[in-house]
């Protein structure tokens, strides 16, 4: 797990004893480290109620094994910063919660995250983030409950419920929507390990045909051509392969990291079993 280089071994003794600190105890050892990633604020309409959210999320989280650790993000109120200088803030905030979220994931060494985002930038921001980190997550939008990304791929899946309220009807529906997304995980694994096995005679026209697809820029195309230059194979598993480490080139701006990561998972998704 990612989260053994924060816990496991004499000198990361002053980690765990950290981890005391915040109430995790000697029985919790070996279970993962679970970021739960709450936009809940005072400002938005939209999240006064997600800090009840983030309580069940975490009974949940523990009740499966891991370990909850909950931390804020950002959020602002497009209506409130509407028609004077908070407008220029909105939308940069979309990169701040992206940067936020990846720099909590990466500097605890977490094995996977729960995002509770909402309204309009929150939920892009923290996709974005996820993309960047490349663990497994779930999403929660207030009420609608999707997986964002699977194997470091930004995947699209039907799973989606909506609820007006937190009712008895929404607690009963949550354990079957969960099901849903570990069968839908578990579809996109079973397809990554038929791409290893699915041969692509001229890779690099397979690329091309896709970037043409997916209208991919210039600049992109030779980003993914170099980083199937640097792994090169003839499965389909390396086609995809090209555009999740492209997506972590440095020349790339956050959106078109995410855009290469989701293009990964759209492939992945052609995939037949």
């Amino acid at each position: 797990m990612r989260s053994d280089e924060v816990t496991v071994g004499a000198a990361r003794a002053p980690h765990r004893s950290l981890l005391r600190a915040l109430g995790v105890g000697r029985q919790d050892a070996g279970r993962p480290l679970i970021g739960v990633a709450n936009s809940f604020n005072e400002l938005v309409p939209g999240h006064m109620h997600l800090k009840s959210i983030a309580a069940q999320v975490k009974y949940g989280v523990y009740q499966g094994g891991g370990i909850p650790l909950e931390f804020d993000v950002i959020g602002v109120c497009d209506g409130l910063a509407m028609n004077h200088e908070g407008m220029n803030y909105s939308l940069v905030s979309r990169e701040v919660i992206a940067d936020s979220v990846e720099v909590m994931a990466r500097a605890h060494g977490l094995d996977g995250l729960v995002l509770i985002p909402n309204c309009d930038k929150i939920v892009p921001g923290i996709s974005i983030a996820n993309s960047e980190v490349g663990i497994l997550a779930f999403s929660i939008e207030a009420y609608f409950y999707r997986l964002v990304c699977s194997n470091g791929l930004v995947s699209k899946t039907a799973v989606a419920s909506r609820f007006k309220h937190i009712s008895r009807r929404a607690l009963e529906e949550f354990p079957h929507i969960l099901r849903q997304v570990i069968y839908e995980s578990e579809r996109n694994q079973n397809r990554l390990v038929i791409s290893t096995q699915s041969r692509v005679d001229d890779p690099l026209a397979t690329i091309g045909s896709f970037n043409r697809q997916f209208q991919i820029t210039k600049k992109e195309a030779e980003t993914i051509e170099q980083a199937w230059q640097i792994e090169q194979g003839y499965t389909m598993f390396h086609v995809i392969g090209a555009y999740t480490r492209a997506a972590h080139d440095s020349s790339l701006t956050a959106e078109e990291a995410y855009k290469l990561e989701r293009i990964g998972g759209q492939i992945l998704s052609l995939v037949k079993q």
